[in-house]
């Protein structure tokens, strides 16, 4: 895909001027769309807390850039992730991914978009290793980590209640997760033990090793 020097020229004004207002229009952007596709807000604040707990506990090779910034892209499309809804339940993450490549979103450059629309056709079903090459560097390194970030996180939260998560204990890198539970706490959440259990098969398939206990 070409992107045009008026589309990369308008992205780096909204982004220069949302900065300069200290506020990001993107932020903003990823609102409304949320709002348009009537995402669940309540759902995607849990699942960045999650995240927000994540990040710190996983390695990157070459140390992470901005952790702030990963995080923020996290939220962005945690927020979004389920979007596809709207349209179908079938195969709704490559809705949503669609939407998002294709939408005016203001702040954001075609390559922004094409990194968000990535994050969330990724964070379920097969893992699309191919589709990060793609992206500008850093994120073609980095965003398979924060895809499959964002997977565990929306399998924790597969009950979509507001129950807090146990203390949890993540040893991570680019190769892959320990996932560490509270004793006895898997044996009463058999549903979340089982898609755990898919979500490894998933990862395993992409070289990607998840294991818990």
């Amino acid at each position: 895909m070409i992107v045009s020097d008026g589309a990369l020229r308008e992205g780096l004004i909204y982004d220069l001027l949302g900065r300069f207002r200290h506020e990001d229009v993107r932020a903003q952007s990823v609102a409304d769309l949320a709002k348009r596709f009537h995402a669940d807000d309540a759902h995607a604040e849990r699942i960045t807390d999650t995240l927000r707990r994540f990040l710190p506990q996983t390695q990157f090779s070459g140390g992470l850039a901005d952790e702030e910034e990963a995080l923020q892209w996290l939220d962005w499309a945690a927020r979004l992730h389920e979007i596809g809804l709207d349209i179908a339940h079938h195969q709704y993450h490559k809705h949503g991914a669609y939407i998002i490549e294709n939408a005016d979103l203001p702040g954001f450059s075609q390559q922004d978009q094409k990194l968000l629309a990535t994050l969330v056709q990724s964070h379920r079903r097969k893992f699309p290793s191919k589709l990060f090459k793609d992206l500008v560097a850093p994120w073609n390194r980095q965003a398979p980590t924060l895809a499959w970030l964002l997977r565990l996180a929306v399998v924790l939260h597969r009950g979509r209640h507001g129950d807090p998560l146990p203390p949890l204990s993540l040893d991570a890198n680019e190769m892959g997760a320990v996932l560490r539970f509270p004793p006895d706490w898997l044996l009463q959440h058999p549903l979340t033990e089982a898609d755990l259990a898919q979500e490894a098969a998933y990862l395993a398939e992409a070289g990607i090793k998840l294991s818990y206990c």
